[in-house]
């Protein structure tokens, strides 16, 4: 079995007095060993629920319960090769386990004055990736367009990777 995503997705709200309303999706989707038609065959278990948790105050959900089932091939070292024999000291074992995600959230509600040198931070460091990003396209990038000057502009032919690699360097 391979996990294939294990999602959690929050969408808060503050209430007036302070609480924080969420809305939390849950998923966890695995690939299966075997193939169902020659399809790849997945298992997924979701669940969406809304919760209202005071500032500060920690939550547990839990609920989504899930098996794991696998095969442990065990031998003794060598002789567990052999051909024809080597079945006599060797074995194959099943475990099926039993699992149950918890997920605990704890959140907090910032004010603005606890929050001002964090988004001035954030603000300098923004400007700066727009800096270099003007840079990188040259004069002009991100101004008002006529609709003359639309004409002269000449796509770039790159990839999101390749703009964030040269802008970064």
């Amino acid at each position: 079995m391979e996990v294939v995503n294990k999602g959690y997705l929050p969408r808060p709200n503050i209430t007036p007095e302070r609480a924080v309303d969420i809305t939390v999706y849950l998923e966890i989707s695995t690939v299966e060993a075997e193939e169902i038609n020659g399809q790849i065959a997945t298992n997924k278990l979701d669940t969406t629920t809304n919760i209202i948790v005071d500032d500060g105050a920690t939550i547990m959900l839990g609920g989504i319960l899930f098996q794991t089932d696998s095969t442990v091939h065990q031998k003794i070292p060598l002789l567990g090769d052999l051909p024809l024999i080597g079945g006599l000291f060797s074995h194959d074992e099943r475990a099926l386990r039993n699992n149950e995600l918890l997920i605990f959230i704890t959140p907090y509600v910032i004010d603005g004055e606890d929050t001002r040198p964090a988004t001035l931070d954030y603000l300098d460091v923004s400007r700066t990736k727009m800096e270099k990003i003007a840079d990188h396209f040259g004069e002009g990038f991100m101004q008002e367009l006529d609709p003359e000057a639309d004409a002269d502009i000449e796509p770039q032919n790159q990839t999101q990777e390749e703009v964030e690699l040269q802008i970064s360097q």
